[in-house]
């Protein structure tokens, strides 16, 4: 309910039909993200001395990564 309140106040400011904007939106998300293919975090534990090279190809794969130390 905040979220549409909030969406509506900005279309309102901004002087666009709420409607006809949200009409463009859901046709275009579904395209850009399906539901079935939503971001997940993966936590894999490796050695040190092979993390680096790691990070390296999850990143050339286009995949964000990042070394987390151990608490």
């Amino acid at each position: 309910m905040i979220a549409a309140a909030l969406y509506r106040g900005i279309c309102d400011y901004y002087g666009y039909d709420y409607r006809a904007l949200a009409t463009v939106i859901s046709a275009v998300i579904p395209a850009v993200v399906p539901a079935e293919d939503r971001d997940i975090y993966l936590s894999v534990r490796v050695l040190q001395s092979k993390a680096e090279g790691l990070v390296k190809q999850i990143q050339a794969m286009g995949y964000a990564c990042k070394v987390l130390p151990l608490a």
